[in-house]
């Protein structure tokens, strides 16, 4: 339907060019590359018709030549950018180079070109669904739902973004769930059955940062229960991404400076550190006590050791 609305205004736009006749009457046909080399010749001789620029790129487009395609609407649409025919048949043929990109796995540059679709006409429904698509498959639910809420906006048909904006919501609410059980069990250092729910729940929402905030801290907590140095190092990594999520806790901070402690009792420097920010960032959270005293217990340690030895 857009498609036919479009071939009408352009003949409508051309109905008086008779300079365009030949290369309408080769599209018409179907007889694309006439077209386009007549296009060109128009164009050489006056490079301000709009109109041949929009002929040639829809030519292009049914070669399947997107590039040029792009090209020629784009240099169609700046020469009259108030011609919503131009501007529609742009951001159309930018979508369907996203689309390729998308099938292609080129997930960066599709991102762009949607974007880059909408930017130039906010009406492109298409875009809309690609781009929220191609969000909800890299995990990204939250972005994918808030296109999918824009494209509802404009959307003639609006069961393909409904149905989807439901789906997105019960999987966020099944995630939410699991979450909530997982990271009830960790105080009780059930480690095992948090770490098993958490993963089903990113699993479902990848982009649940509640999840891996408790995953994080699940799998530290369980690695850090070992002596062997490597899985103490996987730990402290854990707890360092924890904190990364979470920056305004204290608990990472605090577990990431018993890591440190118990990895090797005579360096001193990363624990304390650790420890101090514990209670720095949360001074009344529920590890803020225990890592004072922790530090207070391990400097009292390295006074002691000093004056024995005369070093650390």
């Amino acid at each position: 339907m857009q498609y036919k609305r479009w071939i009408y205004a352009f003949f409508v736009i051309v109905s008086s060019c008779a300079p365009l006749k030949k290369a309408t009457q080769y599209y018409d046909t179907g007889d694309y590359r006439p077209t386009i080399k007549e296009c060109k010749r128009l164009v050489k001789e006056d490079s301000s018709r709009a109109d041949a620029y929009y002929l040639m790129g829809r030519a292009y487009q049914q070669i399947g030549v997107l590039d040029s395609a792009r090209w020629a609407l784009h240099q169609a649409w700046q020469k009259s950018p108030s011609d919503t025919t131009f501007r529609q048949a742009l951001a159309t043929v930018i979508t369907t180079i996203a689309d390729s990109g998308k099938k292609q796995a080129n997930e960066r540059q599709a991102i762009q070109d949607y974007t880059r679709a909408l930017e130039i006409d906010s009406t492109t429904v298409p875009a809309y669904l690609g781009l929220a698509g191609l969000y909800q498959d890299m995990g990204w639910h939250d972005r994918a739902q808030e296109t999918f809420q824009s494209g509802l906006q404009v959307a003639t048909d609006k069961e393909p973004f409904s149905v989807a904006i439901s789906a997105l919501d019960s999987l966020e609410q099944a995630s939410k769930e699991l979450t909530q059980k997982g990271a009830a069990l960790i105080p009780d250092k059930k480690f095992d059955l948090a770490i098993t729910l958490l993963e089903q729940a990113l699993e479902l929402k990848p982009d649940n940062e509640d999840a891996k905030y408790h995953f994080h801290m699940a799998m530290g907590r369980k690695l850090s229960k070992t002596r062997n140095d490597s899985q103490l190092w996987d730990a402290i990594e854990h707890f360092g991404l924890a904190a990364a999520l979470r920056p305004n806790l204290g608990a990472p901070h605090y577990f990431m400076g018993l890591a440190y402690h118990k990895k090797n009792k005579k360096e001193y420097d990363n624990a304390l550190s650790e420890l101090d920010k514990a209670v720095s960032i949360q001074p009344q959270g529920p590890y803020a006590e225990q890592a004072a005293e922790t530090a207070k217990e391990i400097r009292r340690r390295r006074k002691l050791l000093k004056e024995f030895w005369g070093h650390e």
